[in-house]
Order: C-alpha cells, then sequence, then structure tokens
C-alpha cells in the first residue's frame, strides 16, 4: 500500500524515476507535483489529488455534530474495529498493525456514536508538521465535523504543528472547509497488469 518511488522534485524525470524501482506490473509511483508522464511507459494514473495544508496556533471550531465521541485508539480491539470502520465492505487486512498504538509520533484518532466506530483518521507527527490520512466518516457523519475535529485532535495531540496531508473530492472540500489550503496537485500511477 506504499509507492515504489516518491517524486521530491518536480524537476524529475520520467526515466530517471523508473530507473530506480522495478516497474512490473503492481508498481506505483507518488508523483508528488502531478508533472510526469507515465502512460508512455504502461502506467495509468490511479488518482489525482491537491495537497492540503493548514496552520492552527488556536482552533475555535465547533464539533458540528455532538452525537461523535472522539478519542485516540489505544487498545488493540478498538484498532480492530477502527480499521473495519475505515474499510468499510472491504475486507480487514490488518494494514494498521497493533506497533503504531505504541509510536508517540502516531494518533489513529475514532469517532464513535452509542459506542460504534463512525468516524476517523490517523495523525503522524514528523518534525514541525503532521500529517493527516486515512479520514472517513460513515454515510451518516457530515464530513465537515470530521475535519473540524482531527484538526482540533491535532491540537490537542501534537501543539504547535501546521498539518499537511492530501485529499480529492468532497474529503478535499471538506478540508478546505476546516481551514486548510490547498498548497498544489500530484497524481498517484500505478501499473496493471
Amino acid at each position: 500500500m506504499y509507492p515504489d518511488a516518491i517524486t521530491l522534485d518536480p524537476r524529475t524525470d520520467e526515466p530517471t524515476v523508473l530507473a530506480g524501482i522495478d516497474a512490473s506490473p503492481g508498481c506505483s509511483i507518488k508523483d508528488s507535483f502531478a508533472t510526469l508522464d507515465l502512460e508512455q511507459f504502461g502506467l495509468a494514473a490511479l488518482f489525482d489529488a491537491t495537497w492540503i495544508h493548514g496552520s492552527f496556533d488556536e482552533y475555535t471550531s465547533t464539533n458540528g455534530d455532538q452525537r461523535v465521541i472522539w478519542s485516540t485508539v489505544v487498545s488493540i480491539p478498538t484498532l480492530t474495529e477502527w480499521e473495519q470502520a475505515w474499510a468499510g465492505a472491504s475486507e480487514v487486512t490488518k494494514l494498521f498493525v497493533p506497533a503504531l498504538l505504541d509510536d508517540p509520533n502516531i494518533s489513529i484518532i475514532s469517532g464513535a456514536v452509542d459506542g460504534t466506530v463512525v468516524a476517523g483518521g490517523v495523525l503522524n507527527r514528523l518534525d514541525d508538521v503532521v500529517g493527516i490520512s486515512n479520514v472517513f466518516g460513515a454515510d451518516a457523519i457530515d464530513l465537515d465535523a470530521v475535519w473540524n475535529a482531527l484538526t482540533r485532535r491535532r491540537a490537542e495531540c501534537f501543539p504547535g504543528r501546521a498539518i499537511v496531508g492530501y485529499e480529492s473530492g468532497p474529503e478535499l472540500d471538506a478540508a478546505l472547509g476546516a481551514g486548510l489550503t490547498p498548497v498544489g496537485p500530484l497524481r498517484v500511477w500505478l501499473k496493471s497488469g
């Protein structure tokens, strides 16, 4: 579930990226600037998204959906329940391993209604920023409320750090509604086969 290569410079060309990886079927590349043309090498765009950034010195937004109780996942059973809610109809693959619960740089955030996980996301501290990923909300949960809650939880878990991540579609709209700013495009490529 991780790319074989990630571009770190918008001037990186296709041959340079491909020379450093096994470009056989199944390989993927995170084109961090959406500047590569990898179709000519047998890869197809898996998705396009927008990088987002937000600095929140003080967060004053309301929770939004008062039914949702937010907490940090601290036990393996809760992690399993969280992953099932995140995966939805997909089969749980145990992608989120229990060791994540012991990492002080990672906070898995859960939103529950009547004890059932319905929303969440992952906060990952790195230097002066906090990455936000794996954001989800059940159909009955407003994504704007999820993003507001996650940005507030970032202030509690990792104060003084900016948020970075990427999103598309309704998730991007919700992130922007929570005060994050779009900062550029990205594209993920996949070679099928």
